[in-house]
């Protein structure tokens, strides 16, 4: 009877590293984190009163301010986008008269 309980114990001892060693670790960063949404309110074309919310990430927001600004000074001679502004920016000719 001795000689059994010693051979459970030393099986025992003998199988606890190798239990704690086939643990397999946690995964760090399982779940990534998704990225912050900015939203705006914005105004539909063309009602003073209906409007609707519109979600993006800042790279999103970026790009699409980028890409406006493009269209209008593409489009628009005349008109710059300065700190998310539209200005009209003139010159004038010898007389003094504006020249888009």
């Amino acid at each position: 009877m001795l000689k059994l309980v010693s051979l459970a114990a030393a099986a025992l001892v003998v199988a606890s590293p190798a239990f704690s060693q086939n643990a397999a670790p946690a995964p760090q960063n399982a779940n990534p984190a998704k990225p912050k949404l900015i939203c705006e309110v914005q105004n539909e074309t063309g009602s003073r009163v209906d409007r609707k919310r519109v979600c993006h990430t800042a790279e999103e927001w970026q790009r699409l301010r980028a890409e406006s600004r493009d269209a209008i000074e593409k489009y628009a001679p005349g008109v710059e986008v300065r700190d998310n502004d539209i200005v009209t920016v003139y010159t004038y000719d010898a007389v003094g008269r504006p020249q888009p």
